[in-house]
Parts: C-alpha cells; sequence; structure tokens
C-alpha cells in the first residue's frame, strides 16, 4: 500500500511536517464544501487565500493537530516559501505510475496557486 510521503519545512526555527493523505483530503472538502481531485486537476481553478491556507493547516493536522487554523495563517505570513513546499507536498502525496509507495509528478492546479 502507497504511503504519501512527509515534507519538511522550517519556520522560525522550528520543523514542521506536512503530509497530504486522504484524511488532509477529506478535512479539505469538509471544511470548504468543495471537490478536492476537482480543484486540483482543474487548470482554470484559482484558489483564494483562506483555501490556502486551509489546505496548509489540512497539511500541518497528522504531525501537529495542535495548530490552529488562524496559527497556520500566521506560519504562512512567516515565510515566502509556504505556497512551494505546499505543492512538493502534493507531489510527495502522488504515487508513481511504477513501483508502489514512490512519489511522483501529478498535475494539481489548485490550492497551490
Amino acid at each position: 500500500m502507497y504511503s504519501p510521503r512527509d515534507t519538511e519545512m522550517t519556520i522560525d526555527e522550528v520543523t514542521y511536517k506536512l503530509r497530504l493523505d486522504l484524511n488532509a483530503q477529506c478535512l479539505f472538502e469538509e471544511k470548504s464544501g468543495k471537490n478536492f481531485y476537482e480543484v486540483m486537476n482543474d487548470p482554470d481553478y484559482v484558489a483564494t487565500s483562506t483555501e490556502d491556507r486551509l489546505l496548509f493547516w489540512c497539511m500541518l493536522r497528522k504531525h501537529h493537530p495542535e495548530i490552529t487554523l488562524e496559527q497556520a495563517g500566521e506560519l504562512m505570513v512567516a515565510t515566502s516559501s509556504v505556497i512551494e513546499k505546499m505543492a512538493e507536498t502534493i507531489r510527495a502525496s502522488q504515487p508513481k505510475g511504477g513501483a508502489e509507495g514512490e512519489a511522483g509528478e501529478p498535475t494539481p492546479t489548485g490550492p497551490t496557486g
């Protein structure tokens, strides 16, 4: 069974682990009311700041359940690399066409833009 790979980023000397797994995707859908895959695969979709913050928070939840949605937003403004790290996390969550357990290149265009 494929397991999404965690990515890490450091903000203000604290290391955070991000993961985009099924639970993070479901949480995004529950909170946004939008279908995760439809958002990610729509090349014309432009995410709102609210959606970017929500997806970042969802990615943090596996390893940092104590972080609130508002704190996730504060982390986002603390560094300019959050969106790039979110895109890396999305790529890491996608199984490669070959061997099970390897990360590959998806085609998301949604809440990371």
